[in-house]
């Protein structure tokens, strides 16, 4: 039996503390309603952690804690504003990728929505009004609400620290947070989970870098809410790939990674049409302008899933961008690019984009060392469009040591 009721109870009373973590780092704990998402970690200037909540209980039966449950199906978040440090579409990107994990794995259903969501996510600076002051860089990176109804609008809602460095691919510098995982974190806080004894669990207090949900996390949420329900989707054996209407075929399939919601339109907000099961194979119709979602068929249904989640095989360059309504190619496809005499070398592994871009999908991974054809750049010839082994797609530039004159290679920004 988990000690629910009691530590709950303890988070939500017990006043300020302060407690001392990796050597002597001090960190003040807040009302324990205050879930702050702070990552502890490897910053140089200033220790950080997940959060200003108390640890879990040591003598817990079971490692995940929950404390509270939203009392609605579904619930909605919507992303409020930007971040000052990051580009606002790889922002929000990230914001949905950590959400929409939650949602994979429960029985609880997660909509975006466009302002004042259930849970609102939002960038805050110093005092923003909650009564629980960012303090600057490093220390806390976050902080979120529990969804008990009488903290009124703030329940469920989810503040980032605005000076913080936030990032959405591998730290560079030790003062560099992972939003995904960041966010990821603070939802666990916002749908009624607390702190777990579970090092290896997303929801343990202490933040190490990129991490995602483990065992224990999914148990804990679905504790609150339940596995999938059936029409959610679930696991299931591996279903094969429908044949695609005549003259749709690109060549491409989709793997789903979980349980996908097949949606009317390319964004969470868009109506469920279909529920994918997990390991159904899919193929790729079409894709979103930013190649992030994928509009594919399943059963004679056609409709849209999201990339994130899901294991690409083929070249995303044969899948043309489609309006939502998926109907018609946005775009007819262009003439192959032809070989310029132009090669890059990759500096490092590096992954390959079906744009110029980080908030476009993967396609594949250009080994370190590899050697490619440059075929085409953007116009800020920080990304190149370029040929490996027969697949084509766009890797950054500054990944790459590029032989030849890169001005004698045509622009392309798609």
């Amino acid at each position: 039996m988990h000690n629910q009721s009691k530590y709950a109870l303890d988070c939500l009373l017990r006043p300020s503390v302060t407690k001392s973590i990796k050597g002597g780092i001090t960190g003040v704990l807040l009302l324990a309603v205050m879930l702050g998402s702070a990552a502890l970690a490897r910053a140089a200037v200033r220790p950080m952690r997940y959060d200003d909540l108390n640890s879990a209980p040591p003598d817990s039966a079971e490692n995940y804690v929950t404390a509270a449950k939203w009392d609605k199906n579904p619930v909605t978040y919507s992303i409020d504003n930007c971040p000052r440090s990051l580009d606002c579409a790889s922002a929000k990107q990230a914001v949905r990728e950590a959400v929409e994990a939650w949602d994979a794995v429960c029985g609880l259903t997660l909509n975006e929505f466009t302002g004042g969501g259930d849970i609102a996510i939002s960038w805050e600076r110093g005092s923003h009004g909650d009564g629980n002051p960012f303090d600057g860089p490093g220390g806390i990176l976050a902080h979120a609400f529990f969804p008990v109804s009488w903290l009124g609008d703030l329940a469920g809602d989810l503040h980032l620290d605005d000076d913080e460095t936030w990032v959405v691919t591998p730290a560079t510098v030790p003062w560099q947070v992972d939003l995904k995982t960041t966010v990821m974190h603070e939802a666990g806080h916002s749908l009624g989970m607390d702190h777990t004894s579970d090092p290896t669990a997303l929801m343990w207090e202490e933040y190490t870098g990129i991490r995602g949900l483990a065992p224990d996390d999914i148990a804990g949420i679905q504790a609150l809410y339940g596995p999938p329900t059936p029409d959610e989707g679930g696991p299931a054996a591996a279903t094969p790939a429908p044949v695609p209407p005549s003259g749709q075929s690109t060549g491409v399939t989709a793997t789903a990674t979980t349980a996908l919601r097949m949606r009317s339109a390319p964004g969470t907000s868009a109506q469920q049409i279909a529920s994918i099961p997990s390991q159904t194979q899919l193929p790729v119709l079409g894709q979103n302008a930013a190649g992030n979602w994928l509009y594919v068929i399943y059963n004679g249904a056609q409709g849209w899933v999201a990339g994130w989640y899901c294991n690409i095989y083929g070249s995303m360059s044969n899948v043309p961008v489609v309006p939502d309504s998926g109907i018609a190619p946005a775009n007819p496809p262009g003439p192959n690019p032809v070989p310029t005499g132009v090669t890059a070398q990759a500096t490092s592994n590096i992954r390959m984009r079906s744009g110029p871009g980080t908030e476009f999908a993967q396609i594949t991974t250009v080994p370190v060392n590899t050697v490619v054809n440059v075929l085409a750049r953007n116009s800020a010839a920080n990304w190149l469009y370029v040929d490996f082994n027969g697949t084509k797609g766009w890797v950054a530039a500054w990944l790459c040591t590029v032989s030849g004159d890169l001005n004698t290679v045509p622009v392309r920004d798609s």
